[in-house]
């Protein structure tokens, strides 16, 4: 069974989509990341939670964010 890609809106590279991990920051903007930038954004963010995803079913969220989800469009930080 053949997976789809994702690009990851930090590096860029294509990965398999179920790999995909999604992290939604203080504005509510929801991001597509590989699993190596997801670290590096829980670790900038300092206090993060878990929560549900659109696509996942469990995601990243800022601890200071909002607290209802679905958030905002997805959002390149580039």
């Amino acid at each position: 069974m053949s997976d789809t890609t994702f690009k990851c809106d930090v590096c860029g590279r294509e990965f398999p989509h179920s790999q995909m991990k999604e992290f939604f920051d203080e504005s509510g903007n929801r991001l597509e990341l590989c699993a190596e930038d997801l670290d590096h954004k829980m670790n900038e963010a300092g206090k993060v939670r878990g929560g549900p995803g659109e696509e996942k079913q469990a995601a990243a969220y800022v601890e200071e964010g909002p607290k209802n989800p679905p958030y905002g469009e997805r959002v390149s930080p580039n």
